[in-house]
């Protein structure tokens, strides 16, 4: 009984030498998936397993017990299913390779293990495996163990339980909860190692300079920042040192003068440094000194944090400078400028800006309140762009025309043109800059009028007034697409002064030239809508456009002007009627008459209606039609 004792001690011993060895392959595990790595401790523990089965012990004579359902349950319950799957068939596969009496009971052994294991680690997850799991995975699994040598044959069964039970139970329950502490041991160093390997990569990693120092002033740690700041080789070169060993001699005594200062008062000190190393760099640091404590809380050096703020205190002192640079700019700036606070309130503003509003100048002091402000500036007639406001107006005219646009331009009594320009800042408050642009105004006034007469004059025919050519077309092609996409009628005019060629030859330029204008007149006075446009073709041609116009409403206003030339009684010897007529083309597109026509199409209807107007004596107004109507023409095209 000694020697079974001894052998299923041993056994322990090996399973925990098994999960020595697994820890020891970590490396190799990590370049598996976690199925992988499920798969390679269930086959560690099955070798376990196979392992023990070939050291038995034999407390009865032909009787072999052992402990492979420990390795086989150890898997399942740290690598889940598929490692207790794993080991189960390794395991399973020599016990039946083995043969014997026991070969039920062995296989079932292992099985219930695999699935006792799995059972726990599905039942707790991710979760931590705890003693207490270790604990109750072996008070289940010593007696189910027990419980499989039932399936022996009765002759065996009643050899071997009695001889059996006891060191089967002890060991087992004994055997797993080793075997579990053993693997929780090293799953602690693991993580402890991991948790170490993380902290000394953020050390490293710090851009600041952090290091320790025992109560000499001797570096016992530090990272390659403070290396890098302290020009050494690595941070494995400064141990040892001190840092009279890098800085002159008063620098390096003004640091351990402050050190000294955190030992004595046993507490954290945050201070600025500035330095200057051996070869003549200098900078600031700031630094936090804390204590560096033992077990027992007793002092043992100090731990250093070092923030080179040598860029920082060289911004401070250019924004000294920048801010002494921008107090002269506010006081000689030729605009004013103001901040009002989140609640309207002045906060500040420059001379300026009150000599620009001499009527509230008064008020435009720091305090005052921009509605106040605003409201006097208008009761007192500072302002004239504003009408009267009632009281409850105040606010409203504040944010929409003050504060609610980035750029206003206004008016003030004595003609002057100011330019408010608002930016507000992420906490609310407004800064104010105001322009005296009287001078740009009326520069901009000037030449906005001198384009109008520019654009006139490149729209305008200079001989009838009318508009020219450009004009036209540009109109033209505008009406047409708005007709288009209303679906309204559009009309045009085309017409041509009857013999006009005879009458230049006969009265003279300067008198045709004359014609023209007043058949110009005639054209102006029909074409009284502000849509309409009259314009001059080319030579003696002129073009009327009707935009939102039925034929027949066309053709009513064409015999108007069509009449008022007649009527301006103009003596043409050379033309039939012994005076000045015209000849007209109407065309009309929309409504009954059809849409989809074009600008060209347009004016090639109205051109061949002028052409059958020509041809019908001159001195008419033909409506275009579709050839098919023409030889059923109602008489539209007839003299007028």
């Amino acid at each position: 009984m000694t020697a079974t004792w001894a052998i299923l001690l041993t056994d322990v011993a090996i399973i925990t030498a098994v999960i020595w060895l697994w820890g020891k392959l970590k490396p190799v595990e990590r370049q598996l998936s976690s199925s992988g790595c499920a798969i390679f401790l269930g086959t560690l523990m099955g070798l376990a397993a196979i392992a023990l089965m070939l050291m038995p012990a034999m407390p009865v004579s032909g009787v072999f017990i052992d402990l492979r359902v420990v390795p086989v349950a150890l898997a399942g319950l740290f690598g889940g299913p598929l490692a207790a799957i794993a080991a189960s068939v390794i395991a399973s596969v020599f016990r039946l390779q083995a043969g014997g009496a026991g070969i039920v009971a062995g296989v079932l052994a292992i099985a219930v293990a695999g699935a006792a294991g799995s059972f726990v680690h599905l039942r707790n997850g991710a979760k931590r495996r705890t003693p207490w799991q270790i604990v109750r995975l072996a008070g289940f699994l010593a007696p189910a163990s027990l419980a499989c040598l039932l399936v022996l044959p009765p002759e065996v069964r009643s050899q071997v339980i009695p001889a059996v039970w006891f060191p089967l139970l002890s060991l087992v329950f004994v055997g797993t909860v080793v075997g579990g502490l053993a693997f929780l041991t090293e799953l602690g160093q693991q993580e402890m190692a991991r948790a170490n390997l993380i902290y000394r990569q953020v050390i490293d990693s710090l851009p600041d300079c952090l290091n320790a120092k025992d109560m000499e002033g001797r570096f016992i740690f530090a990272n390659p920042a403070t290396a890098m700041l302290m020009q050494a080789a690595s941070a494995d070169a400064l141990t040892g040192k001190t840092d009279f060993d890098f800085y002159p001699a008063n620098i390096a005594k003004m640091f351990q003068a402050d050190e000294a200062k955190v030992i004595a008062a046993g507490k954290p000190l945050i201070l600025e440094q500035h330095f200057s190393n051996q070869v003549g760099g200098q900078g600031w640091l700031s630094s936090l000194k804390v204590p560096l404590l033992d077990e027992e809380q007793r002092c043992v050096g100090v731990i250093s944090h070092n923030r080179d703020i040598t860029d920082k205190k060289s911004l401070e002192y250019r924004l000294a400078v920048s801010q002494q640079h921008f107090s002269d700019a506010l006081a000689n700036m030729a605009d004013g400028l103001a901040m009002f606070d989140a609640n309207g309130i002045l906060q500040f503003y420059n001379d300026q800006y009150a000599a620009m509003f001499p009527k509230t100048q008064d008020l435009r002091v720091a305090g005052k309140s921009a509605r106040e402000i605003l409201q006097a500036s208008i009761q007192r007639g500072e302002l004239l762009m504003l009408p009267d406001l009632k009281e409850g107006d105040w606010e409203d005219c504040l944010r929409e025309h003050f504060f609610g646009i980035n750029r206003l331009q206004y008016q003030l009594f004595d003609r002057r043109w100011i330019e408010t320009r608002s930016r507000y800042t992420t906490e609310g408050a407004c800064f104010v800059i105001c322009s005296d642009i009287t001078h740009a105004k009326e520069r901009e006034a000037q030449l906005v009028n001198l384009n109008r007469q520019l654009d006139e004059a490149a729209h305008t025919d200079g001989l009838t007034g009318l508009a020219n050519r450009r004009a036209f077309d540009q109109r033209l092609e505008h009406d047409i697409h708005l007709a288009h996409r209303h679906h309204e009628p559009m009309s045009l005019l085309m017409i041509d002064a009857d013999r006009f060629k005879a009458y230049n030859d006969t009265y003279g330029h300067l008198a045709g030239d004359e014609c023209l204008r007043r058949i110009a007149g005639c054209l102006t006075s029909v074409a009284r809508r502000q849509t309409d446009l009259a314009a001059r073709y080319g030579g003696e041609e002129m073009a009327l456009i009707l935009p939102v116009t039925s034929g027949e409403d066309a053709l009513k206003l064409a015999q108007r002007f069509h009449r008022a030339v007649r009527d301006l009684a103009i003596p043409h010897t050379g033309n039939s009627s012994g005076m000045v007529t015209v000849s007209a083309g109407l065309a009309t597109f929309g409504g009954q008459d059809g849409g989809g026509i074009d600008a060209a199409g347009l004016i090639n209807r109205a051109d061949e209606a002028l052409y059958q107007a020509k041809s019908a004596g001159r001195d008419a107004v033909c409506r275009w039609q579709p050839p098919l109507r023409r030889l059923k023409s109602d008489g539209m095209g007839a003299r007028s």
